[in-house]
Parts: structure tokens; sequence; C-alpha cells
């Protein structure tokens, strides 16, 4: 799987979850389904991905603009 189609899926989960916030804002089962299911769900996956990712980044860090660009 691409990081494109990966962006694209978190994004996608995301979309969803707001328009389930518009339509339904006041369900219990889709508050918890959204807080437990598809937020934790997106935390894991941006935590899976900084671990994987973070540190093998050449040139990067936070010492100077072109570092974070990198």
């Amino acid at each position: 799987m691409t990081f494109e189609q990966i962006f694209s899926l978190g994004s996608t989960a995301a979309l969803i979850g707001w328009v389930c916030l518009v339509f339904l804002p006041r369900r219990h089962l889709v508050i918890v389904g959204l807080r437990y299911g598809l937020i934790g769900s997106l935390a894991v996956a941006y935590t899976v991905l900084i671990l994987l990712f973070f540190f093998r980044v050449e040139g990067g860090g936070f010492g100077s603009i072109a570092e974070v660009r990198a």
C-alpha cells in the first residue's frame, strides 16, 4: 500500500466520521464508535507510521527549517 493510498484511506475515514457527527450528533452508539473505533484506529496508524519512518529520514530533524522540510 502506498503512502497516497494510506492518506486517502485516512482522509475518507475522517470524512465519514464528520458526516456521522453532522447527521447523528447525539447518538451514543455513534459517538462511542467514533471515539474508540475511528479515532483509535487513526491514532494507532499514525503512531505506527511515526515509529517506522521518523528516524529514517536523511537530513531530517528540528535544528533548521531545511531539516523540518526534509
